[in-house]
């Protein structure tokens, strides 16, 4: 449970809880830190993929990937990505996406 400090008019601190205002909070921090890592994975994927590419297929006959490097890299993406938009998902279904949308405003 969340809990903020307010002042009192004419007198001094009051504390009041909200609740799951915590987890709110810890699941807008998930979410922040998922985006992240899907930036690094990104970058990660577009660097390996600028110095491999030859222009060629890039499946074999089976229809996988060229290498096992590039399957693993694009898991990765994908895996990060079904991951973020869960974890949307549950703040929408909670009412709290939309606090987390302006906290990146700031």
């Amino acid at each position: 449970m969340g809990k903020r400090m307010f002042e009192r008019i004419g007198g001094g601190p009051v504390t009041r809880e909200f609740p799951g205002e915590q987890e709110m909070h810890e699941k807008q921090e998930e979410l922040a830190k998922l985006h992240a890592d899907f930036e690094v994975a990104v970058r990660k994927f577009h660097a390996w993929h600028g110095k491999n590419t030859t222009g060629e297929e890039r499946y074999d006959s089976t229809g996988d990937y060229s290498t096992e490097e590039e399957g693993e890299l694009r898991q990765e993406l994908y895996s990060l990505q079904k991951r973020i938009v869960e974890s949307m998902e549950f703040l929408r279904g909670r009412g709290w996406y939309q606090h987390y949308e302006s906290d990146l405003k700031k």
